[in-house]
C-alpha cells in the first residue's frame, strides 16, 4: 500500500471509525465528570474494561464484576467503607464467583482472581482521590505514562494490550492525548488481533512474527507523519475491524477494496 493509501486510511480509521466507537462505548469527555467525581463509578471502569481479552468479554466477566462490587458496597453501606475493609478484596472475589457460578460460568479463578483483587488494591492505594483508582491513574497518566503503564501491568492477570486500552481511552476520555509526550505515546497503542492485521496490511514490511511493540511504535511513529490522532486511529480501527469486517482474513480485502475506489474516484474526478 503506497503512503497516499496509508493515509487516506488512516484518517478514515481516526475520523468516522473513531466516533463510532466513542459514540458507541461513550469514550468522550462528557463522562469525565462522572469518572472522576464519583469513586464508584470510577471503579466499575476498570471492573467493566479490564476483562477485554479472548473470552473474557464474551462471557460478560465485566457485568458480572461490577454487579458483585454493587453487592457488596450494598451489604455494607457505601463504598468507601466497603473499599476500606481489611478484607473487601475477598469479599468482592467471593461475591464474583458466587455470581458466576448461579449464571452457570465458570470464574476462571486462575487469570480472574488477580484482576478482581488487584483492582480492589488500587482502589485502596487511592485514597487521597477518595479511592478512586480513575482519579489515581488519571494524576499518574499525566505525572508519567510509564509509571501509569507499570501500576496496570503489575496486576496480576492485567497484561499489556488490557494496559495500553484502559490508558488510551482514559486519555480519549480526559481529552489530554496532545499533552501526552510523543515518546509515551506507545503506551496508548493496545495490540490485539484487528490492530495487528490493520498494521501487516498497512506496511509490508510487518508481518504475523512482528513483535507487538514494534507495531505500536510503527502505529505512533506513523500518527506523528500524518498528523492523525493514535488513539482515534486504534480506535477506528478497531471498531472497523469488529463491526464492519467481523472476519479478521478478510481485512486485506476490504482496505483494498477501499483504496480501489477512493483511486477511481480520483481519476473520475480529474477527468
Amino acid at each position: 500500500m503506497n503512503l497516499t493509501d496509508q493515509k487516506y486510511i488512516m484518517e478514515l480509521f481516526a475520523d468516522s471509525w473513531a466516533d463510532k466507537y466513542q459514540k458507541e462505548h461513550r469514550r468522550t469527555p462528557k463522562e469525565a465528570p462522572s469518572l472522576l467525581g464519583n469513586a464508584q463509578k470510577g471503579m466499575e471502569y476498570f471492573l467493566h474494561n479490564g476483562f477485554a481479552r479472548a473470552g473474557g468479554e464474551q462471557a460478560g466477566y465485566g457485568d458480572i464484576a461490577i454487579e458483585a462490587l454493587n453487592n457488596c458496597v450494598k451489604s455494607i453501606g457505601s463504598y468507601t467503607s466497603f473499599i476500606i475493609k481489611k478484607d473487601s478484596h475477598e469479599m468482592l472475589w467471593s461475591e464474583f464467583e458466587a455470581l458466576c457460578k448461579k449464571q452457570g460460568k465458570g470464574a476462571n479463578k486462575r487469570v480472574n482472581e488477580g484482576v478482581i483483587k488487584g483492582f480492589i488494591e488500587l482502589a485502596k492505594v487511592s485514597s487521597k482521590c477518595d479511592y478512586n483508582p480513575f482519579g489515581y491513574l488519571a494524576n499518574k497518566i499525566q505525572g508519567s505514562m510509564t509509571d501509569a503503564f507499570l501500576t496496570l501491568r503489575n496486576i496480576k492477570g492485567i497484561g499489556d494490550k488490557i494496559s495500553s486500552f484502559l490508558l488510551r481511552d482514559m486519555v480519549c476520555i480526559l481529552d489530554i492525548e496532545a499533552k501526552v509526550p510523543f515518546e509515551h505515546r506507545v503506551f496508548l497503542q493496545p495490540i490485539d488481533r484487528w490492530i495487528k492485521e490493520n498494521a501487516i496490511c498497512l506496511w509490508k514490511d510487518l508481518g504475523e512474527r512482528t513483535p507487538n511493540w514494534v507495531i505500536a511504535l510503527r502505529i505512533t511513529d506513523k500518527c506523528n507523519e500524518f498528523g492523525v490522532s493514535g488513539v482515534r486511529f486504534n480506535q477506528g480501527a478497531w471498531q472497523y475491524g469488529v463491526t464492519e469486517v467481523i472476519d479478521v482474513n478478510k481485512l486485506r480485502i476490504k482496505l483494498n477494496d477501499i483504496c480501489m475506489y477512493i483511486n477511481k474516484f480520483k481519476l473520475t474526478k480529474n477527468i
